[in-house]
């Protein structure tokens, strides 16, 4: 692996999440697993997308 490039790839593919506002999807991400980049003051955040959970109950 060429580290360098895998950060510069990293780099621009948060970058372009962040500037776009675009939903981003990932399996290893925090429930439930689809949200947003954001910038940050040194970086980038994640912030999870809403998904309502609905039991049985809750649709009677």
């Amino acid at each position: 692996m060429i580290f360098e490039l895998a950060a510069q790839t990293r780099f621009k593919v948060l970058a372009d999440l962040a500037d776009t506002g675009k939903l981003a999807f990932g399996y290893h991400m925090p429930w439930p697993g689809f949200g947003r980049v954001v910038r940050k003051e040194k970086g980038f955040a994640w912030i999870p997308g809403f998904f309502p959970v609905f039991t049985v109950t809750d649709q009677l």
